[in-house]
């Protein structure tokens, strides 16, 4: 069993890791805007400033958690 806890440790502290340098590097695609109802409110959000406010505390209870 710790065998298991520490590898779904490490696989969870490389994924944050990679996520983490993507925001410097940009090396993983969003791929392209919705269309329709969803795609007005991906671009409220982003243009509220809210998204990323909400993203960055999400991370950061993430990294404080894990």
């Amino acid at each position: 069993m710790k065998i298991v806890v520490l590898i779904a440790r490490l696989l969870l502290g490389l994924v944050f890791v990679v996520v983490g340098l993507n925001g410097f590097l940009n090396f993983l695609s969003a791929g392209p805007m919705p269309t329709g109802m969803a795609g007005q409110f991906v671009q409220a959000l982003v243009e509220s400033h809210y998204f990323w406010e909400l993203l960055r505390y999400k991370s950061w209870v993430a990294h404080c958690c894990s």
